[in-house]
């Protein structure tokens, strides 16, 4: 008997300290992502595409770009490598020290949804914790073009792919940010 898929929430939290102070990681994460891009092996860049601030609030739009990220075979005959591609919009609160964030996935905008923010706290010795929390939403009876008899399989597939493909940039964003101050500290 055929079961329509659910729709699946994946959420995920994860914590870092980063020897620097708040101040540089929070502009580091914000003004400098795109040189960010470098320290991410499975991005091929980040761009920023708008930007506008006003009273502390930054609001901006990023594109970010896979790299050549392995494609489940299931799903290839479904996704183009042009559309293995993201919006990232974020509203960055200097004086929380907050970045609340959506991201569209361009190529099944309608079927996954991930949210969540990145939020830094100073804690001893002049160190930052990072913690980043969002969840992932996939609906796979939105997945355009997808045969019923094959929904469920892809559906599942889909959403490894999605995880595999944006959680771990969210996380490795910490490493990055890291690496980044320690590079310029080489300078």
């Amino acid at each position: 008997m055929w079961r329509e898929r659910r729709t699946v929430i994946l959420e995920f939290s994860t914590t870092d300290r980063i020897e620097y102070p708040i101040g540089r990681v929070f502009s580091s994460q914000r003004d400098e992502l795109s040189k960010l891009a470098e320290f991410l092996p499975s991005i091929d860049s980040i761009v920023v595409q708008s930007r506008e601030e006003e009273n502390g609030v930054v609001q901006m739009v990023n594109i970010w770009t896979a790299a050549k990220t392995d494609i489940p075979r299931l799903i290839r005959p479904f996704v183009k490598r042009s559309m293995l591609k993201w919006v990232d919009r974020a509203v960055w609160y200097e004086d929380e020290h907050v970045c609340r964030w959506e991201i569209e996935l361009g190529f099944l905008k309608d079927a996954i949804q991930a949210r969540g923010e990145n939020r830094m706290e100073e804690v001893e010795g002049g160190q930052t914790e990072v913690t980043i929390a969002g969840d992932i939403t996939v609906d796979a009876k939105k997945i355009p073009g997808v045969p019923k008899f094959v929904a469920k399989m892809v559906g599942s597939a889909v959403e490894r792919f999605v995880v595999r493909m944006v959680t771990p940039n969210l996380k490795k964003t910490n490493d990055c940010v890291r690496s980044y101050l320690g590079s310029l500290a080489e300078e």
